[in-house]
C-alpha cells in the first residue's frame, strides 16, 4: 500500500498474465503449477480452512512432513529461477548468496542441503526442456494428494498439536513406572499406528515403536533444540549413550510377540515390501489424544519422518535387526 506505482512497475516481478501461460516443461500454467505445492505447504491448520477453499480444495489440513516440504521448496525455488531465465551459473550464484542459511545448514546437516535439492531439482526442469517433456516431480505421492491430509474421521489419524514444548514440566514424557519395558511396545505401537499417515509413513513406523519404547535410540538422530527437547521430555532414558544403542533385551525380545498379536488381531497389517499400516480392525478406544504417550508419540513421527530409511537402519544395533525383520505376513 506504501509502495510508488512506478517503483511497483520496475520491480522484476513476473506478471500475472507470465504466470497464467501455459508452460510446456511444466506440464501446465506456472500458477496452476504453483498451487498444489503452496497448498501443501500452507495449508497444514484448520485455520487456514478458507484459504483452502478460495484455492478450490474441499481436504483437510495437509501432516507436516519435512522431506517432503524439503522438496516442495526445493522444487519451487527452482521453477521460479527457470521461469527468470536464470541459468545454472547463475542460479548457484543465487543460491549462494544466503550466507546465514548456509552457515547453520553446514553446521547442522554437514552440506548446504538446500543447495543441493534446489540444484537437483533445477538440472531435472533443464533436462525436461531439452527433452520438450514435462519436468516430472519425484514425489510420491504428488503434491497436495488428498491422501496426505489428516483423515476426518476420529478412528484415523487424529490432528494432534503438541502444546508449546517449552510450557511442559522436565520428564513429562517419561513412560510411568507401571509400564514394564516389554509393555512399552503395545502402548508405542498403537500411538504410532494411530498418528501415522499411511501413503508415506509405513517404511518409518518401525523406527519410531522402537525409539518411543527405547528413547534413546531416537536422541543420536536428532539434532540443536530439537534434542535438547527429546532429551529434556523423554527424561533419562533419552540421554546420549556411547557407540550404537542397544535396545535393552526385555524390548528386544517383546519385538516379535507385539507383531504378532497385532498382526493376528488385524490392528496392524504388513505389506508385501515391509511397510506397516493400520489393520482393518484397528481401533482407537482407550488412546488420548491429549496424553503423554499421544505427544510423545506426535514428536517422535513428525521427527523420523524428515529422515531417510538407510540411516534409520543403520542406527540399529545388528543385534537388535528384529526392528527390520520381516515376517511374512505381507
Amino acid at each position: 500500500m506504501n509502495i510508488k506505482f512506478f517503483v511497483l512497475e520496475q520491480a522484476p516481478v513476473l506478471s500475472p498474465e507470465q504466470m497464467d501461460q501455459e508452460v510446456d516443461w511444466l506440464g501446465a500454467t506456472a500458477i496452476e503449477w504453483l498451487k498444489s505445492r503452496l497448498l501443501e505447504l500452507w495449508f497444514t491448520n484448520v485455520e487456514l480452512e478458507a484459504f483452502a477453499r478460495d484455492l478450490g480444495f474441499g481436504g483437510r489440513p495437509f501432516i507436516w512432513n519435512k522431506i517432503r516440504r524439503l522438496a516442495i521448496q526445493a522444487e519451487i525455488d527452482a521453477a521460479m529461477l527457470h521461469l527468470y531465465g536464470l541459468t545454472r551459473e547463475q542460479s548457484e550464484w543465487v543460491l549462494n548468496s544466503f550466507t546465514v542459511l548456509r552457515k547453520y545448514e553446514e553446521r547442522d546437516h554437514n552440506e548446504f542441503r538446500t543447495k543441493r535439492l534446489v540444484l537437483a531439482a533445477y538440472d531435472a526442469m533443464a533436462e525436461a526442456k531439452a527433452a520438450r517433456t514435462a519436468y516430472i516431480s519425484p514425489l510420491s505421492p504428488p503434491p497436495a494428494d488428498p491422501s496426505l491430509c489428516h483423515p476426518s474421521s476420529a478412528e484415523d489419524t487424529p490432528l494432534i498439536e503438541l502444546p508449546v514444548l517449552d510450557s511442559l514440566p522436565n520428564s513429562a514424557w517419561t513412560w510411568p513406572a507401571t509400564i514394564q519395558p516389554r509393555d512399552r511396545l503395545r502402548y508405542a505401537a498403537q500411538y504410532a499406528l494411530w498418528q501415522m499417515v499411511p501413503a508415506t509413513d509405513g517404511a518409518h513406523i518401525r523406527f519410531v515403536i522402537a525409539s518411543l519404547a527405547e528413547p534413546a535410540l531416537l536422541t543420536p538422530m536428532l539434532t540443536g533444540a530439537e534434542r535438547d527437547q527429546w532429551v529434556r521430555l523423554a527424561g533419562p532414558e533419552a540421554l546420549p549413550l556411547q557407540g550404537v544403542v542397544r535396545l535393552r533385551p526385555a524390548i528386544n525380545q517383546a519385538w516379535r510377540s507385539m507383531f504378532e498379536i497385532l498382526i493376528t488381531s488385524g490392528q496392524l497389517a504388513e505389506s508385501a515390501n515391509g511397510a506397516w499400516v493400520r489393520g482393518q480392525h484397528f481401533g482407537t478406544a482407550g488412546l488420548d489424544a491429549n496424553s503423554s504417550h499421544a505427544q510423545r508419540a506426535a514428536f517422535a513421527m513428525a521427527a523420523v519422518r524428515a529422515m531417510e530409511i538407510g540411516k534409520l537402519a543403520s542406527a540399529v544395533a545388528q543385534e537388535d535387526n528384529v526392528i527390520w525383520e520381516r515376517f511374512g505376513h505381507g
